[in-house]
């Protein structure tokens, strides 16, 4: 009831804040590749990830390794 008194509408709206570049099942991925090879290059993971659908720069491959 909140919702359809503030909102007018059901539907989900959309929320504050930017969206993840990448997803939590293309993270995992990463986190995969690095554990078998820890000596991979940020360019490496940026190919296999742009294979993977989901091309993304080298400065956010690298944040969220340290995450």
């Amino acid at each position: 009831m909140l919702k359809w008194k503030k909102f007018g509408t059901t539907k989900t709206v959309p929320r504050a804040g930017h969206p993840v570049k990448l997803s939590n099942q293309g993270r995992r991925v990463l986190f995969r590749e690095v554990t078998k090879n820890p000596m991979v290059s940020l360019t490496e993971l940026q190919s296999s990830s742009v294979e993977m659908g989901e091309p993304s720069r080298r400065t956010t491959i690298s944040a969220a390794l340290h995450q």
